[in-house]
């Protein structure tokens, strides 16, 4: 679309370049430092996420909401000035994450079903920039459609992931596979047996360190402690 608009003459490679970095890299990529910030105790006990900056300790978590409050200032003002008729649509994005992660981030389905509203706009607003008019509402919910789809299977596969590893990290997003259960805190079949994973129990007993922060080796001794236990689980 940034093409077209270009090659359209309807916009300034300098106005679009402008507008781009406005919407994506500064207004829709601020809501993962308010996120960091959200779930930085929960990231430190997550196999993966442990490394971001704030959850490993290498930067105040408390400079987050300020730094994302920051960079959504500066996308909307530098919108403003390349597009002003689209700033107020733009600055719905910022909404949207609001929503996410005060109020549905936990609950299934709804979680998906408001992060989509995210590519909506931005859909909305590419669409606007190369015809010149904003999308018809059977585009939109198109959009919708495929990106709530992408959020459900996205989710489901990391709460299986999170289950098989059987990491506490219970401020993560609910998914269909665990809605009602956060992940780490349910019976486990493992080999034959069912082992309980409550609150500190979960990384003793696959051989990690509580708050473990060291990403894929992390993951690869979760995966290695799995296949022992069903290993002794078949010989008994």
């Amino acid at each position: 679309m940034a093409y077209g608009a270009v090659l359209s003459g309807a916009w300034s490679p300098e106005r679009m370049a402008i507008a781009w970095v406005a919407v994506e890299l500064l207004l829709n990529q601020a809501k993962n430092w308010l996120n960091d910030w959200r779930d930085c105790g929960s990231d430190r006990r997550h196999p993966r996420k442990g490394v971001r900056p704030a959850a490993a300790g290498r930067m105040p978590a408390t400079w987050l909401p300020w730094l994302c409050a920051l960079r959504a200032a500066a996308g909307l003002a530098l919108l403003g000035y390349a597009w002003p008729a689209a700033a107020p649509v733009a600055g719905l994005l910022l909404a949207v994450q609001l929503v996410y992660d005060l109020a549905a981030k936990r609950i299934p389905l709804a979680n998906a079903a408001v992060a989509a509203w995210g590519a909506v706009i931005r859909f909305a607003l590419g669409f606007a920039a190369v015809a010149g008019m904003w999308p018809g509402a059977l585009a939109c919910a198109l959009v919708y459609a495929q990106r709530v789809a992408i959020y459900v299977a996205g989710y489901t596969a990391e709460g299986s992931y999170l289950t098989q590893c059987r990491v506490p990290v219970p401020r993560k997003e609910y998914t269909l596979l665990n809605g009602r259960v956060r992940y780490g805190h349910r019976h486990h079949p493992i080999g034959g047996h069912r082992i309980h994973h409550g609150h500190g129990s979960d990384h003793s007993a696959v051989g990690l360190p509580v708050g473990c922060g060291a990403g894929s080796g992390c993951a690869t001794l979760c995966a290695a402690s799995l296949r022992r236990q069903k290993a002794g689980g078949a010989t008994r």
